[in-house]
């Protein structure tokens, strides 16, 4: 949901400038045009399962690898109601600070598959952080340091420790934006809501155009362009043209 937006080019504000006492509130275009920040790049990398929920060495090398490029990632899970009520669970031990969900369905299984419910942010990881640790062992050692956003009265600080062995873990994302000194007074697309599917065409090479009228008096130049894509390290092209005839939007100036 936040990459879409982003990538919409809608910006973000500072906290001082939008506290938490107003997230009721509507953004004004205003404050989208006077955004601190703009989304340039957005990178994806897998959870530490893959698509089965089968345990991924290699999907936990990414993830520390892009810990230790980019910085602090992105990523949801499962929180249970142990870990949400600060008392001992299956899933969660509050005298570590640390959660594994592990194999159990519960409140995590629905519709045939494991889902999160909760987003937070990686910072860290720690190899030998001990299986012993966790109310369920985990099958090894290793766990992901993670910044919470209920307090620093929660966990140690507000941090905790989820194992790499937990079910629940999702992709993480690392959200390369840019200070904002454009103003933005157009933004076009089809659909307001984030993918909610996907295409497979059978080729190594597709072709897909955005048809939009500029209205009258609207912008003489064009600042960005985005687009979405599930493949890694995708190659492309992108190319603009004006006055296209009707079915025909490789045509034009």
């Amino acid at each position: 949901m936040a990459a879409t937006a982003l990538a919409k080019g809608y910006g973000t504000q500072t906290a001082q400038a939008y506290p938490r006492t107003n997230l009721a509130a509507r953004l004004t275009m205003a404050q989208i045009n006077t955004a601190a920040y703009r989304l340039e790049n957005m990178f994806i990398f897998p959870a530490p399962r893959d698509v089965n929920r089968v345990y991924s060495p290699a999907g936990v090398a990414t993830v520390k690898q892009a810990l230790l490029q980019y910085g602090a990632l992105f990523t949801a899970y499962y929180a249970d109601d142990g870990q949400a009520g600060n008392w001992a669970s299956e899933a969660y031990n509050p005298t570590t600070s640390a959660y594994y969900y592990p194999d159990i369905k519960g409140g995590a299984w629905r519709d045939g598959a494991y889902h999160a419910n909760h987003a937070v942010t990686l910072v860290g990881y720690d190899d030998a952080y001990s299986a012993a640790n966790f109310r369920t062992r985990p099958p090894g050692n290793g766990a992901w340091l993670v910044q919470n956003s209920w307090g620093t009265g929660r966990g140690d600080g507000g941090y905790f420790w989820l194992s790499y062995y937990d079910y629940t873990m999702e992709p993480s994302y690392y959200f390369d934006a840019e200070n904002s000194r454009k103003g933005l007074n157009y933004v076009f697309f089809y659909d307001d809501a984030p993918p909610t599917g996907s295409l497979g065409f059978g080729d190594s090479q597709i072709i897909g155009a955005n048809v939009f009228t500029v209205p009258a008096g609207g912008p003489k130049m064009l600042w960005a362009v985005s687009f979405y894509s599930s493949q890694a390290n995708l190659d492309y092209d992108v190319a603009i043209y004006r006055n296209q005839p009707v079915g025909k939007p490789t045509s034009g100036d």
